[in-house]
C-alpha cells in the first residue's frame, strides 16, 4: 500500500500521456493556428473535434507550470489521462497482459490513482501522506 505520493511523482506520470497526445495530434499541427495549444477565445478551438485533448495538453504538458498546480489538480489531470489512454488501449485492441509502453504506463498510473483517496491523505504542497498509515 502506498503511504505517500509526491507531487513530482504525479508530474512524472503526466509526462507520458502528454507525449502520447502530442504524437497522436502531430499531423494536425499544420491545420491548427495555435499549434495544438487551446485558445478559449478562438471560436475554431471551441468547435474543434480535438478541443478536449488540446485543453488537457495546454494545462498538462512539459511547458505548463505543473509544479505550481495543487496536488488535487494533478490527481484530476491523472484521472483524465488514464481515461484517455484507456480509450486508446481499447481502440487498439490491446489485451490485458500487454507489455507495451502504453499498457505499462496505464497499469502503473491506475495503481497510483487507485491508491489515492484524498479523504485519507494529508495534502501539503509537495506530498500526499497517509493520515493514518494503518488504514488501508
Amino acid at each position: 500500500m502506498v503511504c505517500s505520493i509526491t507531487k513530482n511523482q504525479l508530474i512524472d506520470l503526466l509526462s507520458f500521456p502528454s507525449q502520447l497526445i502530442e504524437e497522436e495530434l502531430e499531423d494536425l499541427t499544420e491545420d491548427c493556428p495555435h499549434e495544438l495549444r487551446f485558445a478559449g477565445e478562438d471560436k475554431k478551438c471551441l468547435a474543434c473535434d480535438f478541443e478536449d485533448e488540446c485543453q488537457w495538453l495546454s494545462r498538462n504538458d512539459d511547458f505548463s507550470p505543473l509544479n505550481l498546480r495543487s496536488i488535487p489538480e494533478l490527481v484530476d489531470a491523472l484521472d483524465t489521462a488514464i481515461t484517455y489512454v484507456r480509450g486508446d488501449v481499447i481502440a487498439w485492441g490491446h489485451e490485458s497482459g500487454c507489455g507495451c509502453q502504453v499498457c505499462d504506463w496505464l497499469r502503473k498510473a491506475q495503481q497510483v490513482y487507485d491508491s489515492i483517496d484524498l479523504n485519507h491523505f494529508q495534502v501539503d504542497s509537495t506530498e500526499l501522506t497517509r493520515k493514518h498509515p494503518d488504514i488501508r
